[in-house]
């Protein structure tokens, strides 16, 4: 996985975002493989009460937890595999709090192949709420950037600020490649993030089920 610019892995050569992050015993970090389940799991979590979410899961709440976490444990493989930044915060324990997917992309969507990649997560669901996962990933698609942007694709966080931190972390990353970061904002809790860090946000898109999602743009040129 290709470092992000100012990557935190100790006080030496931390930028001042990262030094308040590090003085409150946290560190923001690309996330190992050892730790891509836990990841995950923090993912998953933050995830549960998602609207999206409500629509396709499972009736069975024992498989539909288990089929969150194998979600996020397919999209951390395919970021893996596709040279995404899998981007996590780390308490003082060395517990991972928050954790987020980006890509750099010049184009939406993904290569063919990777739904090899999700074959676990499309089996928990079903055969029905992967066709609808599906038409909704492409109604979402149909109103991404064309151009070159860093895609914050995923973001979720166990404490309370954790992702806001995520995010100027993302938005550091795309100053830093001059870059436009875009990203849909899938909850009111994220919208109101992005809303305070000044992104541009747009009118909600409607990705299908009765669901929608809000495009947000963060223009490179300074940290908000």
């Amino acid at each position: 996985e290709e470092p992000l610019a100012g990557q935190a892995v100790g006080e030496d050569g931390a930028d001042a975002g990262q030094q308040a992050d590090l003085a409150l015993g946290q560190q923001l970090r690309c996330v190992p493989a050892p730790d891509h389940r836990e990841a995950a799991q923090v993912l998953a979590e933050a995830f549960t009460g998602d609207p999206v979410w409500q629509e396709l899961k499972p009736r069975r709440a024992k498989r539909a937890t288990s089929a969150l976490y194998w979600i996020f444990r397919c999209e951390i493989a395919v970021a893996a595999a596709t040279g995404g930044h899998i981007q996590a915060i780390y308490n003082s324990a060395g517990t991972i709090t928050a954790a987020a997917i980006a890509y750099t992309r010049t184009r939406p969507g993904f290569p063919l192949w990777t739904i090899l990649l999700r074959l676990p997560a499309m089996f928990l669901l079903g055969f029905t709420a992967t066709v609808r996962a599906a038409r909704m990933a492409f109604a979402a698609e149909a109103h991404q950037p064309d151009g070159p942007h860093f895609y914050a694709y995923y973001a979720g966080s166990r404490d309370v600020g954790g992702g806001a931190a995520l995010m100027k972390r993302l938005m550091r990353a795309g100053t830093s490649r001059h870059l436009p970061v875009y990203g849909e904002a899938k909850s009111e809790d994220m919208l109101e993030i992005l809303r305070i860090l000044r992104w541009d946000i747009a009118e909600p898109i409607d990705i299908g089920y009765g669901r929608s999602l809000t495009p947000a743009t963060f223009q490179p040129g300074g940290e908000k």
